[in-house]
C-alpha cells in the first residue's frame, strides 16, 4: 500500500495546517479588527491573500476560504471546522486539493498559531472472528424479546455524541455492520468488513478523516461490562481498536495483486482490481472475503413480485375510495325532510342533525377540485408511464416492453354495476381470451398479470418503480443522473445535437433539450446544468466525423411519478405577507390544491362561526334590554297597583261616613 501526495482521502497526508489554539464554538470571534490572512499552496505555486473583516467569526472564516477554493483563479486550499470529541472545542484545519502543500505565511494576529497536521483515518478491530455470519450475541432469543438480552456496542458520532448500537440475540457481525451504516447519515461513521490473517474485522471510518473514538460492548442494562468468554465476537468487539494513520513509517510494503476466480468450472481464470465482483453476475455484487469455493444460487421471485403490486393496487383504491366517498351523489340514500314541526305545547322543534342527512350528496360532491385531482390521479396510473415508449417492432432495443398498467393486465373497473366500480383491478384469464379471440400469447397481444410476470419480471418492476433513461442512437448513451439537481430531472424525450469535426476529437459541446451542455474535462462525459433534466449524464460514444442527431428518454415509474403527484398535493409553503399582512403573490411558492381545499372550508367554518358568534352577541342585547324593558314595566304596574288601592281604601273611607 503507497500512499502519494496526490491523494484525495480525507486527512490521509501531511500536507495541511492546523490551529494549534482551540476554539469554543463556530461562532467565535477571531478578530475585533481588519487583518490578512496570507498562505501558500505548492499545488498551484501561488501565494494568497484573504481579507479578514473585524467581527469575522470561525464559521465565516473558513466559509470565505472555501468560497475562493475552487474555480479558474481558485486557491486550491479547503478549509474545515473539527470537533474534537473529548474536549468539545473546534480546531481549523487547512489542506490542498492538489496534494500540494499549505503553508500559512502571516496570522499572527488571529492568535492562533499553525502546525503541520496528520491524523488517524480509520480504526480497525484487533481482534478478528471466524466469519461475517459470526454469532456477536449468543444469548437464546425470548418471546417476547427482552430488551435486556441485549448487547450494546457504542461509539461517539462525528459531533462527539454517545450512538448506541443495540446487537439482539442471535445477531451476526454483518447484522452490527449494517446496523452501524443505518446510522451513518446522522453519525457520519461508516462500518466495512476486512480480512486480516483469515480472519473478519470491523473497520470504522469517518467521513471528514477523524478517528472514531470511544468504542466498547457493554450489556443493555448499561452497567456491567460484557464477561471474557462470552463469545469469540464479543470478545474481539471489547479488545483494543487501532488507529490507521497516513505515516508511512513502520509499514510493511508489498506489492498490490488482483483477485484472481474461476466461474462454473470454466478451466480459465479471471482476474479483479477489487473485491467486489460487479460483473460477473448481471445484477447482482459478490464481495469476496476470503479463499476458497462456494455457490450461488439465484431466482426471480414473481410470487413476492406479484405481492407486492397487488398491495399498490389495493393501497391506490384506497386512495380512490376516499375521494368516492366524499364526493359521491346516492339516489338510494334515504335523507330527512326539511319541515316545520311542532311539539304538544305548540313550539317549534328544531332539528339540529347535520346538513348531509338532508341531502344525497357528500361533503365534496360537486366540487372541482376533488375531482379534478381524483380525474388526473386515475389518467396518471392508467395512461403511459411518463418517459415510457412502446417497441417499434419485437427487435427495437431501445423500447419498452410494458408501458402501461393494462399492458400488464392492471384494468380500471369500468362496470357501473360492479362494487369496484372507478378502482383497479386485475385481468382474468377468461378476459384476455375474450379481448385478444385467442388464448395463444403469440397470437393475442394481451397479457394478465402472471403472464407478464413470467414473460419479463425485469419490465414489469421497471414500470412501477423505473427511473433513469435510455438513449436511441448508439452513438452516444445515457450515463446516469449526477449532483442534487438531478433529483429534479423531469421525464420524457430529449433531442440530442452535436457534432464531430475531426475524427477522434470528442466536442466542445452538445446540446441536448435546447440547453449547451459544455465536456467535463476531467470524466470526458457532458452533464446537464440547468433545465428539465439538470444533472443528466451523457457520454458519447463514437467519435467519427459527422453531426450526430438523436434522443434520450428519461423514465419514472408508477410509484415515483404518483409519490412525487401526491407531494405536491400536500406542499404548503408559507405564504409571503407585507407588513399590513395582506398575501404577496410569489411564482417560488408551492401549495396544492388539496391545501388549497382544506383552507378554503376552513375559511367557510370559520366564517360561519363569525356569523354564530355575532348572533349570539345580538341575542345577548335583545335578551337584555328585553329584561330590562319589562322589569321596569313591572316596576311601573306595581306602583299603579299601589295607587289603585290607596284609591280603594279611601273610597271606601268616604262611603261610610
Amino acid at each position: 500500500l503507497k500512499i502519494n501526495g496526490a491523494t484525495n482521502l480525507p486527512s490521509f497526508s501531511a500536507n495541511g495546517q492546523t490551529t494549534s489554539s482551540a476554539l469554543s464554538s463556530p461562532s467565535q470571534v477571531l478578530t475585533t479588527t481588519a487583518q490578512k490572512f496570507t498562505f501558500s499552496n505548492t499545488s498551484t505555486g501561488k501565494a494568497y491573500t484573504f481579507d479578514i473583516p473585524a467581527g469575522t467569526t470561525a464559521q465565516q472564516f473558513v466559509d470565505g476560504l472555501n468560497g475562493q477554493a475552487t474555480g479558474t483563479d481558485g486557491t486550491g486550499v479547503r478549509a474545515n471546522l473539527v470537533k474534537d470529541s473529548a474536549t468539545g472545542q473546534y480546531t481549523i484545519q487547512l489542506e490542498s486539493l492538489g496534494g500540494g502543500t499549505v503553508a500559512v505565511s502571516s496570522a499572527e494576529n488571529l492568535g492562533l498559531g499553525w502546525s503541520s497536521s496528520s491524523s488517524s483515518y480509520t480504526r480497525t478491530m484487533s481482534g478478528g472472528i471466524d466469519s461475517a455470519t459470526s454469532v456477536i450475541n449468543p444469548a437464546t432469543p425470548s418471546e417476547p424479546p427482552n430488551p435486556d438480552d441485549n448487547l450494546i456496542f457504542s461509539f461517539l458520532d462525528k459531533n462527539g455524541n454517545k450512538v448506541d448500537i443495540a446487537i439482539e440475540p442471535g445477531n451476526t457481525i454483518n447484522d452490527l455492520v449494517k446496523k452501524i451504516n443505518d446510522q451513518r447519515g446522522t453519525s457520519g461513521v461508516k462500518a466495512s468488513l476486512a480480512n486480516l490473517d483469515g480472519k473478519v474485522v470491523v473497520q470504522l471510518e469517518q467521513g471528514d478523516g477523524r478517528p472514531v473514538t470511544g468504542m466498547s460492548m457493554t450489556l443493555a442494562n448499561g452497567t456491567t461490562p460484557v464477561p471474557a468468554g462470552t463469545s469469540p465476537a464479543a470478545d474481539a468487539l471489547t479488545g483494543i481498536w487501532t488507529a490507521n494513520t497516513s505515516s508511512q513509517e513502520g509499514w510493511n510494503k508489498r506489492e498490490s495483486q488482483d483477485a484472481v476466480y474461476t466461474l462454473n468450472d470454466l478451466p480459465m481464470e479471471f482476474t479483479s482490481a477489487s473485491n467486489t465482483l460487479t460483473e460477473v453476475i448481471n445484477g447482482l455484487e459478490v464481495t469476496l472475503l476470503s479463499t476458497g469455493k462456494t455457490q450461488l444460487t439465484t431466482a426471480t421471485s414473481t410470487e413476492d413480485t406479484k405481492k407486492k403490486i397487488e398491495e399498490f393496487i389495493e393501497a391506490f383504491n384506497e386512495v380512490l375510495k376516499g375521494f368516492q366517498s366524499v364526493t359521491k351523489y346516492d339516489e338510494d340514500k334515504t335523507v330527512k325532510k326539511r319541515a316545520a314541526t311542532k311539539d304538544e305545547d305548540g313550539n317549534y322543534i328544531i332539528d339540529y342533525s347535520s346538513q348531509f342527512s338532508f341531502q344525497k350528496g357528500g361533503v365534496l360532491t360537486g366540487n372541482y377540485g376533488a375531482q379534478m385531482i381524483e380525474s388526473q390521479l386515475k389518467q396518471m396510473v392508467t395512461g403511459r408511464g411518463a418517459g415510457f415508449r412502446g417497441k417499434a417492432d419485437k427487435n427495437d432495443p431501445t423500447g419498452d416492453l410494458y408501458t402501461s398498467l393494462s399492458s400488464i393486465g392492471i384494468l380500471m373497473d369500468s362496470d357501473e354495476a360492479s362494487p369496484t366500480f372507478g378502482q383497479l383491478r386485475l385481468m382474468t384469464e377468461e378476459e384476455r381470451v375474450e379481448k385478444g379471440g385467442v388464448a395463444d400469447p403469440t397470437k393475442n397481444p394481451y397479457r394478465t398479470l402472471d403472464m407478464a410476470l413470467e414473460e419479463n419480471a425485469e419490465a414489469v418492476v421497471d414500470l412501477f418503480v423505473g427511473s433513469g433513461g435510455v438513449s436511441d442512437n448508439d452513438n452516444f448513451s445515457y450515463r446516469g443522473s449526477v449532483g442534487a439537481l438531478s433529483t429534479a430531472a423531469k421525464p420524457g424525450e430529449y433531442a440530442v445535437e452535436y457534432t464531430i469535426t475531426s475524427a477522434g476529437t470528442p466536442p466542445d459541446f452538445i446540446t441536448v433539450g435546447g440547453v449547451q451542455v459544455p465536456r467535463d474535462t476531467e470524466t470526458g462525459t457532458y452533464v446537464v446544468p440547468s433545465g428539465p433534466i439538470a444533472g443528466v449524464e451523457i457520454s458519447v460514444d463514437s467519435l467519427n466525423v459527422g453531426t450526430v442527431k438523436g434522443n434520450v428518454r428519461i423514465k419514472q415509474g408508477k410509484i415515483p411519478q404518483l409519490a412525487g403527484r401526491l407531494k405536491d398535493e400536500l406542499r404548503n409553503d408559507p405564504l409571503t405577507k407585507d407588513a399590513d399582512g395582506n398575501i404577496l403573490y410569489n411564482p417560488e411558492q408551492k401549495r396544492g390544491a388539496l391545501v388549497v381545499l382544506k383552507e378554503n372550508y376552513q375559511l367557510i367554518m370559520d366564517n360561519i362561526q363569525k356569523k354564530l358568534d355575532q348572533e349570539t352577541q345580538r341575542l345577548q342585547a335583545w335578551e337584555k334590554r328585553e329584561r330590562l324593558r319589562y322589569s321596569r314595566l313591572d316596576t311601573l304596574l306595581g306602583r299603579y297597583q299601589n295607587i289603585m288601592s290607596s284609591n280603594a281604601s279611601a273610597l271606601a273611607t268616604a262611603n261610610s261616613e
